[in-house]
């Protein structure tokens, strides 16, 4: 079976359980991933274009004949939870306190700006449309039109988590069993990861990049980087030890498991040579 999307590519890393690959992330924000248990179906992030979102929740129902029962927000940054606001409300939303507060403080904070300033830029986009010739271009203003014109709608609400962990949390599904880890600060100031320990599949968002360039280290804006280095590079020796079959990152390619930990802990010594 197949899914025809724009914004990502979807990959069965084992049955139940898919990886959801962002085709341009200035489009469709972040990775995500989907599980299938058997009686429930667990969303992982939820992207950030109003569209990628509406094709992952279609894919999720295609491929597992149900709709999501809980969502899970890895951590606090934008292009990972701005899809929350198509969760319907009586569908949990789990994260940790951390990334709760961090929603409040700076996610909302910062949604605001794009509100006020939305009706401007749409009518900088619409005039560029006249002019654009580009069929990716015109794609990707539609698409920036697109999310500007849904966080102006009179009933949008970017929802937070409503479920909340402090350490882990075991769903055991009638088929198959998957660990919801908070990690604690590492790549923010909250991250959770998810972890299939039968399977040997791991979920780990932002903590790990499919690219590292060495370069990088010496620029403080490139991404990636880590509000606790330490305590990141030792989550990542401790996942890259558990000799995994796949695992997801949070930007990029599905890539081999041993040469993706090995360039993200190779960068982080690189990065923050004073502390590792």
């Amino acid at each position: 079976m197949k899914f025809e999307s724009s914004f990502f590519t979807l990959y069965k890393l084992h049955e139940g359980i898919y990886a959801v690959i962002a085709t341009d992330h200035a489009l469709t924000g972040a990775n995500a991933g989907f599980f299938d248990l058997g009686d429930h179906v667990i969303l992982f992030d939820t992207l950030a274009a109003p569209n990628a979102t509406q094709d992952l929740l279609n894919a999720v129902e295609i491929f597992t004949s149900k709709k999501p029962t809980m969502v899970i927000n890895s951590h606090f940054h934008g292009d990972h939870i701005y899809g929350n606001y198509a969760i319907p409300s009586n569908v949990p939303i789990l994260s940790n306190p951390t990334t709760l507060a961090m929603m409040k403080k700076y996610t909302l904070e910062k949604l605001d700006e794009y509100q006020k300033i939305a009706p401007s830029e749409i009518n900088t986009y619409k005039d560029q449309l006249k002019t654009e010739e580009n069929p990716t271009k015109i794609f990707e203003i539609e698409n920036d039109i697109k999310f500007l014109e849904t966080i102006l709608e009179p009933n949008f609400l970017l929802r937070t988590p409503n479920l909340l962990i402090n350490d882990s949390l075991i769903v055991q599904g009638s088929k198959r069993t998957v660990h919801i880890i908070n990690v604690g600060a590492a790549h923010s100031e909250g991250d959770i990861l998810a972890y299939f320990p039968f399977e040997k599949i791991c979920f780990m968002s932002d903590l790990l990049f499919e690219n590292v360039e060495p370069s990088w280290a010496e620029k403080e804006t490139v991404m990636p980087f880590a509000v606790d280095p330490l305590q990141h590079y030792k989550i990542l020796e401790k996942y890259y030890k558990k000799d995994l079959k796949a695992v997801v990152p949070g930007h990029g390619k599905l890539t081999p498991v041993v040469s993706v930990f090995e360039k993200n802990m190779d960068y982080l010594k690189l990065k923050y040579q004073e502390l590792l």
